[in-house]
């Protein structure tokens, strides 16, 4: 067997240190840098959410912020569809509200929509946007810190509200809130008058 010369051996193990250097190069992350690591392609209805999927309902789809764990980002995608859907319904109480106003001739400053926008916020439970919940997405990303490498979760649901149950929470939200004002002629009227309102229909909703 032919020995290897000194010179020959020194220029291999330059080339072997190298090819290792050059690899821990390569795998080393800039401190900042965040991959996605679980999840893979978003659905559809996280941009466009699935109105038909259920009649009558009306879709809604919830974000959370980066979170810790998984359990930690699903309730925070529930609670910012709960936010969106008792923003959603704020308004069509509103609308009720200034419709009575209108038709009893009630002056429009009468109402405290602060007090609507407390009631709605009981009446649409944590629960119930659970229950609603009807689909999932969830993402595992991975950041490079100055610190190491640290995980966290984003989490997307689709949550479909039944109209059912949007006109239930509309009739009490806005009972309640005309239920609020001191006892006068004015209160009086306006409860008369919503016993005369129709169910929200599912075109409404």
């Amino acid at each position: 067997m032919t020995p290897v010369k000194p010179i020959a051996a020194a220029a291999m193990v330059i080339l072997v240190a190298s090819g290792l250097l050059a690899g821990c190069a390569s795998q080393k992350r800039t401190v900042g840098s965040e991959r996605m690591i679980a999840g893979g392609p978003a659905p559809g209805w996280t941009v466009h959410p699935r109105q038909g999927d259920m009649q009558g309902a009306k879709a809604f789809v919830g974000l959370s912020m980066n979170e810790a764990s998984d359990a930690q980002a699903r309730t925070g995608a529930l609670d910012n569809a709960r936010t969106q859907i008792v923003d959603s319904m704020g308004v069509l109480v509103s609308r009720r509200l200034n419709q009575l106003i209108a038709a009893t001739g009630t002056p429009s400053s009468v109402i405290v929509p602060q007090v609507a926008s407390a009631d709605l916020r009981k009446l649409v439970s944590e629960g119930d946007v659970s229950t609603w919940a009807d689909d999932w997405y969830i993402q595992k990303w991975e950041r490079t810190t100055p610190y190491g490498v640290e995980h966290y979760y984003k989490a997307y649901v689709l949550v479909h509200v039944p109209a059912g149950a949007a006109s239930s929470v509309l009739s009490t939200s806005t009972a309640g809130a005309i239920k609020a004002l001191p006892e006068s002629e004015t209160r009086t009227a306006l409860e008369r008058a919503l016993e005369g309102v129709d169910e929200m229909g599912e075109d409404d909703w």
